[in-house]
């Protein structure tokens, strides 16, 4: 089975041997889809790699994506999520900033 890796959210960041996914129909972007619409247009089981390189900041239901994110993933994905930290400057400076992320954010969304 071929490896398959998702961009979420891309914009001009695009990454060879990804899907690249944004809102925007820029150049390189592979599917088009708001990615707060859901469900996304990928079948359940898609990918075992997904890189969310300063995206979540910006979505109103972080809930939703990650059960979204989970959906899309084989067992085992592996999901890189880059985010600002909640004190940083560039988060209190970019206004579509919609939350907040701390060290501890995403242990809600694991298993203990």
């Amino acid at each position: 089975m071929k490896m398959m890796s998702l961009n979420l959210g891309c914009g001009k960041d695009i990454r060879s041997g990804y899907v690249n996914l944004d809102w925007a129909k820029l150049p390189g972007v592979d599917v088009v889809h708001d990615i707060e619409k859901f469900p996304w247009p990928f079948d359940d089981n898609t990918f075992d790699e997904v890189v969310a390189n300063q995206v979540l900041e910006h979505l109103t239901d972080l809930i939703k994506t990650m059960e979204e994110l989970h959906r899309v993933c084989r067992s085992g994905a592996r999901i890189k999520i880059i985010v600002p930290y909640f004190s940083s400057p560039q988060h209190h400076n970019d206004p579509t900033h919609k939350r907040k992320f701390t060290c501890n954010t995403f242990e809600y969304f694991t298993e203990i």
